[in-house]
This record gives C-alpha cells, sequence and structure tokens, in this order.
C-alpha cells in the first residue's frame, strides 16, 4: 500500500523529525482493520448497547480508539442512520454470532 492510498487526499500527516517517514509509517499506518469500505456487518452480539439492530454497510475506517481498538463509521442499511463502533463491537454479515450456535 502506497503512503497515498493510506490517507485521505489532503491528509498526509506530516512526518516526525527524529526517526525518520519509515519509522513514522510503521507507527502510525492505518493497516490492521478486519473490515473494508462496503461491506456488511452486524453487531458481535445480538445488539449493540442501545438495543438496535440489523445490517450496517462500513462507510469509513477510522483510527484506533484510546483502548489502542480500530474503528469504523457504519451506516444502517434501512434508516441511514450512522454510529462509530470499535471492531470487536461488529462482524460480518454471514458470520455466526459469538456465543450461539445454529
Amino acid at each position: 500500500m502506497s503512503v497515498e492510498q493510506a490517507w485521505p487526499p489532503g491528509r498526509l500527516p506530516k512526518p516526525p523529525l527524529e526517526g525518520g517517514f519509515l519509522l513514522f509509517l510503521l507507527k502510525e499506518s492505518p493497516v490492521g482493520h478486519k473490515y473494508s469500505m462496503g461491506q456488511l456487518v452486524h453487531a458481535a452480539a445480538a445488539h449493540f448497547a442501545d438495543r438496535t439492530s440489523g445490517t450496517y454497510e462500513i462507510v469509513r475506517l477510522m483510527p484506533e480508539n484510546s483502548a489502542g481498538e480500530l474503528g469504523y463509521r457504519i451506516r444502517d442499511t434501512l434508516s441511514g442512520t450512522q454510529r462509530a463502533v470499535g471492531e470487536s463491537e461488529i462482524r460480518a454479515v454471514g458470520t455466526k454470532q459469538a456465543g450461539h450456535s445454529h
């Protein structure tokens, strides 16, 4: 992945003065998201904490939160409502819910 693909146009961060640009890329590159843009997901549990559920589309890959978990911006495919979630809160459409056997 090139630097231009890793960050949105015009948003390329400045490398730190010490350590060089390669070290900066290794530490700051948004690589490692489990899900990709446009992918359909559900809540990992039966529903989210606010008791909502449904099918959502990944609309943005977000950086790590304060706990170090990668995040996503997702949009409900029916209502269009968007929300921010951590990677552990979602699962791909077609995968089984955690703790359930079907």
